[in-house]
């Protein structure tokens, strides 16, 4: 039996174990041989919940990619199109508008988020962040609406825009981390230079007014005044 035959639509059985998210089975199939040769794959293995098993299967599909240039001459060439084809199946986008990236920070995978980062995957492609609106966002606007400090810093860290609004609602990163209340993602959005008082969001409200918590209103003011600081104010605080 061939491992990685497909079906009449090109999905393989690795394809179906991924989709269901059957950790044993992906395990086997890998051992046995299966190869990751589709972004598809790469996307459904950054949405699993064990972290571990999506970087196999991201080092797999490494190895299936250097596999099939194997027989290239030119050493510097091979390194070239591996590079582009690695670059092009992180970057794309699955039947949902959703990069690899964006998956891995929903799932708050901060190891796969790094590898994903250093392989080339793009921290400012817009994604569907909600199907039926159409919401498009960013991969840091889904770690921070999912409360993933630690892939949302890795974003920041790695040239993730810090003020992008959504492109419906107009909420930047910090409008989420101020209606979730959350101290930490204010603190580190306005640590790396996010904007209190714009983009006005749909609803004409700036992120420091999406603030309901007397405590976290006085981090954000403190935080601000910290800031003004170290350098001049443009703006006015914007309460």
């Amino acid at each position: 039996m061939d491992i990685n035959a497909e079906d009449k639509m090109g999905r393989v059985p690795l394809y179906f174990a991924l989709e269901k998210q059957h950790d044993s089975v992906i395990e086997t199939l890998l051992e046995r041989g299966a190869k990751v040769t589709s972004p598809r794959l790469l996307h459904l293995a950054c949405n699993l919940q064990n972290e571990n098993l999506a970087l196999n299967v991201l080092r797999v599909f490494i190895l299936t990619v250097l596999d099939n240039y194997k027989n290239k001459v030119d050493r510097e060439k091979l390194r070239e199109e591996c590079e582009r084809t690695i670059f092009q199946a992180i970057n794309s986008k699955d039947d949902f508008g959703r990069t690899t990236l964006y998956h891995a920070c929903a799932a708050g995978h901060q190891r796969l988020v790094e590898e994903l980062l250093t392989l080339g995957a793009q921290p400012n492609t817009l994604c569907v962040l909600d199907i039926p609106s159409k919401e498009e966002g960013t991969a840091l606007h889904r770690a921070i609406m999912n409360g993933h400090a630690a892939c949302a810093k890795l974003l920041l860290t790695r040239g993730a825009a810090v003020a992008v609004p959504t492109s419906v609602s107009g909420n930047a990163p910090l409008h989420l981390a101020c209606e979730q209340q959350n101290e930490q993602l204010i603190g580190l959005l306005l640590q790396h230079g996010a904007p209190h008082d714009k983009p006005l969001n749909k609803y004409g409200k700036t992120p420091f007014q999406c603030v309901r918590v007397k405590n976290v209103r006085k981090l954000m003011l403190r935080e601000v005044i910290y800031r003004c600081l170290l350098f001049p104010p443009q703006s006015k605080l914007i309460v």
